[in-house]
């Protein structure tokens, strides 16, 4: 039913004697300001004067009867907000600076409660239109009330207001029980100079194709399901693929035979279901939808965390979201700003990013952080950058040599020092290298 007709809500009273205080003493118009915009006003007359009060401040002049008449007379606005009698009407009945923050709070309330129904009958416009598609409305709709839910009221407090609360999170830290501060990798070595992913934080796994990328968030998974429920997003497999990796970890199955697994003898079939049986306790939710947006990510990811209760996002892989963008790197900066907002309203993020292919001069280049295709976005909002580097034989750039490498390229707590290579555990907190020719793809 479309509600355009109806009165909308709106609080004119408070409005009113917002605008009053502010003449009575200019300096709120700096509080309100932080609260309130123009457009957050329903009064056309209210929202010019807020805007005349905006320009008199930015030029440092004093807000007063006079200014305002003077200003709105400028801009040839004085008819259209009821005169210099209703600008001197505005102190009648003046209100407390106790009470500002109050009124402020059921003017913002009102315009979002406005912003909401417009949303909804732009919605339902389109619904019946049928220019749109289902699953384009439902992300429209979800990102519009994204925007309203980020209306805060007050998004700036004194240390002392959350002073208890930080030394809370830090009392939490001292009596944590766990073997890391945060969600590890299963490579211990690794995890012992992480500390794993945090709260709030993005780690971005960086590889080459065929370096182990989706090996490294699969054995992530694993370990950290032991503890937590997360919710796993493979944009690259169909879900049963992702369930016979798991399997393959479990039951520490050959690479060799996972491409024909009719070369499994009779114990590493007992293994593989063996290991089906134990991973279905596994709390973990496999999506794995091509066309996954950066929009339907946040609102899948938002669902898990609320619903189910997960507390770990992991994405296979970040370049594969679909992003609008007129090149590769707008839409990576799209698809990075996605994971970094996922990570601070909801949960950390542990994903996997494609790395450009080493020069042909020299396959054994080691990855650096320019590597990652797309945009520097992705340096600038990941918390921990970690790159594996698996090596070639010189004569035979087909077959590998050495030992598999991690290069932890940044850490946003740490203290700048760049960290020498690491050297990666071995298959039983790993994956497997390979057996004869294969390459543990």
């Amino acid at each position: 039913m479309q509600t355009d007709n109806l009165q909308l809500p709106a609080s004119p009273d408070a409005e009113r004697s917002i605008l009053g205080a502010i003449v009575l003493e200019n300096s709120l118009f700096a509080e309100a300001v932080q609260i309130v915009g123009p457009e957050a006003f329903f009064l056309d007359s209210h929202r010019r004067i807020f805007a005349a009060m905006a320009t008199l401040t930015d030029e440092s002049k004093p807000i007063d009867i006079l200014t305002l008449s003077e200003e709105l007379g400028r801009r040839k606005e004085i008819e259209a907000v009821g005169g210099v009698a209703y600008l001197s009407s505005l102190t009648d009945g003046a209100l407390r600076r106790s009470s500002v923050k109050h009124h402020l709070k059921i003017i913002q309330d009102k315009a979002i409660l406005r912003s909401l129904v417009h949303a909804c009958n732009s919605l339902i416009s389109q619904s019946l239109d049928g220019q749109a598609t289902a699953d384009e409305l439902v992300e429209l709709g979800q990102e519009s009330m994204r925007q309203l839910a980020a209306q805060e009221s007050d998004d700036m407090q004194w240390i002392h207001e959350f002073t208890d609360e930080t030394l809370k999170r830090l009392q939490d830290d001292w009596n944590r029980t766990s073997e890391y501060s945060g969600f590890p990798l299963g490579i211990s070595n690794v995890d012992q100079i992480t500390g794993g992913v945090k709260e709030t934080e993005v780690m971005l796994i960086g590889g080459r194709p065929g370096s182990g990328k989706t090996y490294a968030l699969i054995q992530a998974a694993i370990k950290n399901s032991r503890h937590i429920k997360i919710v796993f997003f493979s944009l690259e497999m169909k879900r049963w693929q992702v369930l016979y990796r798991i399997w393959q970890h479990i039951a520490k199955t050959p690479t060799a035979v996972m491409r024909d697994k009719r070369m499994m003898n009779v114990t590493q079939r007992q293994d593989f279901k063996s290991a089906a049986v134990l991973a279905a306790e596994l709390p973990i939710k496999i999506y794995d939808r091509t066309d996954l947006t950066v929009e339907k990510l946040q609102a899948k990811a938002a669902m898990a965390v609320m619903r189910d209760k997960a507390q770990l996002a992991i994405v296979d892989y970040g370049q594969l979201l679909t992003a609008k963008g007129k090149d590769e790197v707008e839409r990576a900066t799209k698809q990075a700003r996605a994971l970094d907002r996922l990570a601070k309203d909801y949960c950390p993020v542990l994903a996997a990013l494609q790395l450009s292919r080493a020069p042909n001069h020299d396959p054994n280049k080691l990855p650096n952080m320019q590597d990652l295709k797309g945009s520097s976005q992705w340096e600038q909002d990941a918390d921990i950058i970690a790159l594996i580097h698996r090596p070639r034989m010189e004569n035979d750039p087909t077959q590998m040599s050495g030992e598999d490498l991690m290069i932890l390229e940044k850490m946003r707590e740490s203290d700048g020092a760049k960290v020498e290579p690491i050297v990666m555990t071995p298959w039983a907190e790993w994956i497997p290298r390979y057996i004869g020719k294969d390459m543990g793809r």
